[in-house]
């Protein structure tokens, strides 16, 4: 089993020298499967089953509202510059959040964002046909067409 990627530095509070061409970066380049990892800050680390999975469900919710914002981003009128940028900040926030989780190489938490963002593609999606068609702002319903 291996554990989370090491960065050596003098951000990692040891006496290394500082991070230059002649550093020496100890990250995982490839993806690993372990329960312990650190997701986006130091102070969130996952010890244990039960904080990793949290890690990959709070991932994965916020990778479908990436998905969602990125949809909504594009139904702002042109006349509302302040919340198109309002939007768009919090948008690229998500997505750079969603990338460096993903660039973790950690595998459970890479296949959380992607079910993440297929789930908000899906949502997306069934939610503008069905606005399209005319029938409401009904996100999900049980008379979902599959066919055309």
């Amino acid at each position: 089993m291996s554990t989370a990627p090491v960065l050596t530095g003098p951000t990692s509070g040891g006496s290394a020298p500082p991070l230059g061409p002649q550093a020496v970066v100890d990250m995982q380049m490839w993806f690993y499967q372990s329960t312990s990892s650190t997701v986006l800050f130091q102070s969130w680390t996952t010890t244990s089953l039960g904080s990793y999975i949290v890690a990959c469900v709070l991932c994965a919710l916020a990778a479908c509202l990436m998905m969602v914002v990125k949809q909504f981003m594009g139904t702002i009128s042109d006349r509302h510059l302040a919340l198109q940028a309002v939007v768009a900040f919090l948008y690229f926030n998500l997505a750079y959040a969603v990338m460096l989780v993903a660039m973790t190489f950690n595998i459970g938490l890479y296949l959380a964002c992607m079910v993440g963002m297929t789930a908000g593609f899906v949502i997306t999606k069934v939610y503008t046909r069905r606005t399209a068609k005319g029938e409401g702002q009904a996100l999900l319903s049980a008379d979902v067409d599959t066919c055309h």
